[in-house]
Parts: structure tokens; C-alpha cells; sequence
């Protein structure tokens, strides 16, 4: 009868070593937690930071092509004066095309500097010896030029010259005749490697690319270059409504060229239908941050690790200390042959039932004696009579228990 209560004392207080054992758990995985956490927005930021220096490195870019197209207004526009005070006689002519050559050995950058007269027939060139055409007037370049009146350049998609089948850029303006009126088309051309050769010698992040864009989707150059893809209209979905929209901005998408996912910065170039990226693959600022992360881990693990091991082991301290005190608790309240409740536990279970007591519950007490006890145990002996008392107790719990 009296080894329930103590066990269920004994339930009851060994729950703190549970409740220890679920603050150690609780304690390592909100430190997990909490390391993922800062793991993920880390990759964010390093992402957003991809994100700031490709914005950057295309605005960079952006200004280069905006001063090459400049370049080559100015002297499409020298080269318009020349030809309109010009009697377009042979030497005019000549002097015109060895002035163009001379300009463009300063400038590098243009390939060659053409113009051709209202019928598309060439009468000036700065290379006269390379024939990057012969005949415009059934070109779009000539169509549009036709129609619309000004000096304004057309940036024209990329065409392989048929010299040398270089892929080669034009850039066209209106020419005026002295009296008014349609007088033909200057054009000049850029090699399309320039850009891509240029954008090859930027010490740009690992596995980034550049592009050239004409504002209508056209590939006008790439770096890295893509066979198949110089001149092709790659405008997607984000075009319309994100790059068009903004002088520069950000985005995040897979290539239409390669497939490859990467953060991208774009800037309109200002005075030319023209748009920049730089793209930097989204995979190799993973890797960066992968390599972040494992340093992190394995610090983060043997923090975990310690805090999980010396936890553990005050859970089990004071686990051992709790049984402990309760083995001595029940010791001083059992009786130690019979196994039994002694006098002290008898006094405060009989205190605790008299003041519960109810008419509906009442006190009960049982007062038992073992008959003829004396004489078997000295019939028998003492150890006989322990072993007597011992198996009437052990009846006794198990009838008011059962």
C-alpha cells in the first residue's frame, strides 16, 4: 500500500529532467535556426550585391557606348557638311574619302564611313578598296531614311560584310540635297567584335556576361559570344515592363541565349536606342556563398555540439540527483523489512485523510495482527519470521492495490 505514492512523487519530479532535456533541444535547434536564417539572407545579400555591381558595371558600359555612338555622330555629321559644300566632282570626292581615312585612323573605333546617294549607288568611302556595299536603296536603312526627314541616327541590326564576312553594326543619317529633299545616306560601320573584345579584357566577376541591345530586342554584340545569336530579336517577357520602362534597373531571370540563371543590370543608353546588361551567373555567387557557409557550418555545428553534449550531461546530473533524493525520501518513509510504509509516513497520510475526510468519504483504519506470530518465530527463527512478515506484507499490498 505504501509504494505508489512514492513512485507517483518519484513520476511527477522527474519530470524537470524532461523539461531540461526539451530546453538543451529547444536551445540547439533555435540556434539552427537561427543560423539558417542568417545564412539565407546572406545569400540574399550577396545576391542584392550581385545585383548593385552588375547595375553599375552596365551603367559603366552604357556611357562607353553612349560616347562610341557619339563619336560616330560626329562625324557622320563632319562628313555631311563636307559632301553638301561639295561640286561632287572626282577630287572633291577623293579629298572627301582621304579625309575620312585620316579622321578614322584617329578613331579607331568605326570600321569605315560610307555615304551613298539618293538612288543607293556609293560615291564616298573611307576604304574604298573594301565594299561593305555597293547598293543601299533596297535596304531598311535606305527605306526609313527616305521617309523620314532629319539628321537623327538609325542604329541598323548586325549584317556580316560581304568582304570579309565580318559581322559589322551600321549606323545610318539622312543626307539633304543642297536644295531640299532626299540626297541619299551616310552610313557607318562598327565591328561587332569591338564591343565583344572590349567586354572580354573587364576584370568582371567569374562566369558574367555583356550584351548589347538595340531598344526593339536586337543582339547587336555579346561577350561572351554565342554562335548563331549576333542579330537576332531576344526581347522576353520582362522587356516591355521592366527594361524599357527604366533608364537602369535590376532583374533576375534565366538567359535567352544560353538558358543560364543570372542577376542582370541594364542601363538605357541616353541619347541612343541602345540597352546594356551585365549578367552575373546567380550559380557562381552560390558557390561564393557556399564557400561562406561551409566555414560557417562547421563553427555553427561544433557550437551546437557542445551546447547538445554539456546539456545532456546536466540533464543526466541532475537526473541522478533527483533519483537520488527520492530513493532517500522513500527510504526514510519505508518501513525496511517489510517494505512497507513505517510510523512517519502512517502519521502523515492519517493527518492528510482526517482533514479530507467527508461523511460521503470517510477515515478508515485497519488494525492487523499476524496470530500466533511469537510462537513461529521461535518454533522457526528469526530469519522465518522476517520471511513470514515480509510475504504477509507483500499480501497486504497487493489486496489493497489489486
Amino acid at each position: 500500500m505504501m509504494s505508489m505514492p512514492i513512485s507517483k512523487r518519484f513520476g511527477r519530479s522527474l519530470t524537470l529532467v524532461g523539461w531540461l532535456r526539451a530546453f538543451v533541444f529547444a536551445v540547439c535547434a533555435a540556434l539552427a535556426v537561427a543560423f539558417s536564417y542568417y545564412e539565407w539572407s546572406t545569400r540574399e545579400a550577396m545576391l542584392a550585391k550581385a545585383e548593385n555591381d552588375a547595375l553599375m558595371l552596365s551603367g559603366s558600359l552604357g556611357q562607353h557606348a553612349q560616347d562610341t555612338f557619339e563619336m560616330i555622330d560626329v562625324v557622320l555629321t563632319a562628313t555631311a557638311d563636307r559632301i553638301a559644300i561639295s561640286d561632287r566632282s572626282l577630287a572633291d570626292l577623293y579629298a572627301i574619302d582621304e579625309a575620312l581615312a585620316g579622321q578614322l585612323r584617329q578613331a579607331w573605333r568605326i570600321r569605315s564611313v560610307m555615304a551613298f546617294d539618293e538612288a543607293g549607288r556609293q560615291f564616298v568611302s573611307s576604304q574604298p578598296q573594301v565594299q561593305d556595299w555597293v547598293d543601299l536603296s533596297r535596304t531598311d536603312a535606305f527605306e526609313y531614311h527616305a521617309d523620314k526627314w532629319g539628321p537623327s541616327l538609325r542604329i541598323g541590326s548586325p549584317v556580316k560584310s560581304p568582304t570579309n564576312d565580318d559581322w559589322i553594326i551600321p549606323v545610318t543619317r539622312r543626307l539633304e540635297k543642297p536644295a531640299g529633299g532626299f540626297g541619299g545616306i551616310l552610313m557607318a560601320t562598327i565591328r561587332v567584335d569591338y564591343f565583344s573584345r572590349l567586354y572580354e579584357s573587364l576584370d568582371g566577376p567569374s562566369g558574367a556576361i555583356v550584351s548589347l541591345f538595340s531598344r526593339d530586342g536586337n543582339l547587336l554584340s555579346r561577350y561572351p559570344p554565342v554562335e548563331g545569336m549576333i542579330g537576332r530579336n531576344l526581347t522576353g517577357r520582362y522587356w516591355k515592363t521592366d527594361v524599357l520602362k527604366k533608364s537602369a534597373g535590376s532583374l533576375r531571370s534565366s538567359s535567352p541565349v544560353d538558358g543560364v540563371d543570372r542577376v542582370y543590370g541594364f542601363t538605357n543608353v541616353t541619347d541612343f536606342p541602345l540597352v546594356v546588361f551585365f549578367g552575373i551567373s546567380r550559380t557562381a555567387v552560390a558557390r561564393a556563398w557556399l564557400q561562406e557557409v561551409m566555414v560557417h557550418l562547421i563553427g555553427a555545428i561544433g557550437l551546437i555540439a557542445f551546447l547538445a553534449v554539456m546539456g545532456m550531461q546536466l540533464v543526466k546530473h541532475v537526473g541522478l540527483r533527483q533519483i537520488s533524493q527520492l530513493e532517500l525520501a522513500k527510504l526514510a518513509r519505508t518501513d525496511g523489512l517489510t517494505g512497507l510504509m513505517n510510523r512517519r509516513a502512517f502519521d502523515d497520510a492519517l493527518a492528510k485523510a482526517w482533514l479530507t475526510a467527508t461523511p460521503t468519504a470517510p477515515v478508515s483504519l485497519l488494525l492487523l495482527d499476524v496470530d500466533h506470530f511469537k510462537a513461529f518465530n521461535d518454533t522457526y527463527g528469526h530469519p522465518a519470521g522476517d520471511a513470514c512478515l515480509r510475504s504477509v506484507a507483500a499480501a497486504m499490498t497487493e489486496t489493497v492495490y489489486k
